[in-house]
């Protein structure tokens, strides 16, 4: 709060109210240079006392025994840049909001309900905006269309096991192997079905989940708070999109996982018939148990540090334009601005 009220005193209007305006313009300073110079000194001003401090809490970072790579350095230089790019939107915003008034208490109050609304009521706003207007099955609703689904091919799988044909055949084991055969191609056929269905819900749920998140990461942009976070967590490797990344690196080792147990048991997973296998001698076969050290081990790949890159490029962009945008509005104000 100090900050801003000396930023408003030390804004355009705060210096016409002094007279000090009146009596640089006085000494033929062309207005361009007055006000780049009011920007690009106030910036130099307040951001170098951030600076020495950030650069003292880097130099800790090895003292302290925290590893940091050449890649971590170069993550942490981009997330400060980002920093410094947030700072100036403001700064730039309260020049602007100073050359559109004649009075340093409006100077003062305006940027604030511009702060408070960019921190507090955007972001909210954009994610309850894209909640409505793109509506994501509930797991509760899926989970019921899945067991509707799965209690008719259960039906149907009983039906099923009414046409199975005996071979005309007094051989237990003759007889066994025809039931297995059969009931493993019905098991097969109702496995396939329920996955495809479970597939198509999963899929549209996160089709829609992925639509609702891009709607709200783009309606809350209008807010330079929100710029600044995306950013920042996809610098910092914590973003959302991890999430997305987990769930494919997941998905494939889950396709992955159940090849290996259909390789090592001969059965479909999630199948729930169970089948006995018989000896040739009518004893019951024993199966081999699996060896733990053969599982398939889970692999996640996070982003580069290119991707990493690349991804925050969008919001830093829209950083440096509202830095862009703000300083030209205070440029062309000014220069029509009455300094009397």
């Amino acid at each position: 709060m100090a900050w801003v009220r000396n930023r408003a005193d030390q804004g355009i209007c705060g210096e016409k109210e002094g007279g000090t305006l009146k009596l640089v313009l006085a000494n033929a300073v062309p207005r361009s240079t007055y006000i780049l110079g009011k920007l690009i000194g106030s910036f130099l001003a307040l951001s170098v006392s951030l600076l020495v401090a950030l650069s003292v809490g880097c130099l800790l970072l090895p003292m302290m025994g925290l590893p940091m790579a050449s890649e971590n350095w170069v993550r942490l230089g981009l997330i400060i840049l980002a920093g410094l790019l947030y700072f100036g939107v403001f700064l730039s915003a309260s020049i602007f909001v100073s050359t559109m008034t004649r009075r340093a208490s409006s100077s003062f109050l305006l940027p604030l309900v511009v702060w408070i609304v960019s921190v507090l009521i955007i972001p909210r706003a954009a994610v309850l905006l894209a909640g409505r207007a793109v509506t994501v099955p509930s797991v509760d609703e899926i989970g019921a269309k899945k067991a509707s689904y799965a209690s008719q091919l259960w039906s149907d799988f009983r039906h099923g096991m009414k046409s199975f044909e005996s071979p005309e055949t007094e051989d237990v084991e003759q007889l066994m192997s025809a039931f297995n055969k059969y009931m493993d191609s019905l098991t097969a056929v109702r496995d396939e079905k329920m996955n495809d269905f479970a597939a198509q819900l999963n899929e549209e749920r996160y089709n829609r989940q992925v639509a609702q998140q891009v709607a709200a990461f783009g309606l809350s942009r209008l807010s330079p708070v929100a710029s600044l976070s995306l950013a920042t967590a996809e610098l910092a490797g914590t973003s959302l999109s991890l999430k997305d990344r987990y769930h494919q690196d997941a998905m494939a080792y889950q396709k992955t996982y159940a090849a290996f147990l259909k390789e090592k048991t001969g059965m479909n997973v999630g199948g729930r018939m169970m089948v006995l296998k018989v000896k040739a001698g009518g004893e019951e076969e024993e199966e081999e148990p699996i060896d733990p050290t053969e599982l398939p081990a889970f692999v996640y790949n996070p982003p580069s540090r290119a991707a990493s890159i690349q991804a925050a490029v969008v919001d830093m962009g829209l950083l440096g334009l509202f830095n862009l945008v703000f300083f030209a509005g205070a440029f062309i104000a000014f220069r029509r601005y009455d300094a009397r």
